[in-house]
């Protein structure tokens, strides 16, 4: 099954042609169409990095709403198939794709559909980590509060310490991430749930330091606040 999204034309000298990049899923059958210019529906898919022809239409499709935030066509998918931890072959999951948008209320969904929330793409990078690299600290918060709510009381101290201080194959923690991109909310919701400051990634460079750096040229808010949480 291809599925093709927005106004699609031929022979227009006013389009272009682009790789629709949506749902890099196992098995799948690259679509290359012209597009007409101006359809919002499909510069939005061409601003997230997955592709829209594939043989796997439920994997594709999912990965496709998750990112859109279209909750509606989620809950019917979701109905139809057992799992919600579809991956494609960049390993990123519905989750993961929610995330990065900001699609809170597909989160939600997600989440309570038993959603992974540690599942690492190709990179390495969790949800949480996606979250905060496009500063959206209300859904790095709600991810954050579902681990808590969802590990007993006995061990949840250390399996949140784990969790916000997880590394991607950089080394860097969702606290560098959010770091590098000057978000100081998402450190703060970082912060507050003990993402570690001085953690060093592969280049031996730890949110503190970057921070630092970044404040003495003016571009960083977060050094100050990175400074309370430094261990004693």
């Amino acid at each position: 099954m291809v599925f093709k999204l927005g106004n699609w034309i031929k022979g227009d000298k006013q389009v272009e042609q682009k790789q629709v990049k949506f749902a890099e899923a196992k098995n799948v059958e690259v679509v290359y169409e012209n597009q007409r210019a101006g359809s919002c529906l499909a510069e939005a898919i061409l601003a997230v990095p997955v592709k829209v022809g594939v043989k796997k239409s439920f994997e594709a499709t999912l990965l496709s709403a998750a990112s859109l935030g279209d909750e509606q066509a989620m809950e019917r998918l979701i109905r139809r198939s057992s799992s919600v931890n579809v991956a494609n072959s960049k390993a990123w999951t519905p989750l993961m794709y929610a995330s990065q948008r900001g699609n809170h209320g597909a989160c939600l969904m997600l989440l309570r559909c038993g959603a992974v929330l540690d599942a690492q793409n190709d990179k390495g990078r969790t949800a949480l980590m996606l979250a905060v690299s496009w500063g959206h600290s209300r859904t790095a918060e709600y991810l954050l509060q579902h681990f808590f709510s969802t590990n007993s009381s006995v061990d949840v101290a250390r399996r949140v310490f784990s969790y916000v201080n997880m590394r991607d194959n950089e080394g860097k923690t969702a606290l560098h991430h959010a770091v590098l991109v000057n978000h100081l909310t998402c450190v703060i919701v970082l912060l507050k749930n003990r993402a570690d400051p001085e953690v060093v990634d592969r280049e031996n460079r730890s949110p503190l330091s970057i921070a630092k750096q970044f404040s003495e040229s003016g571009r960083s808010d977060a050094y100050k606040e990175l400074l309370k949480y430094k261990k004693k």
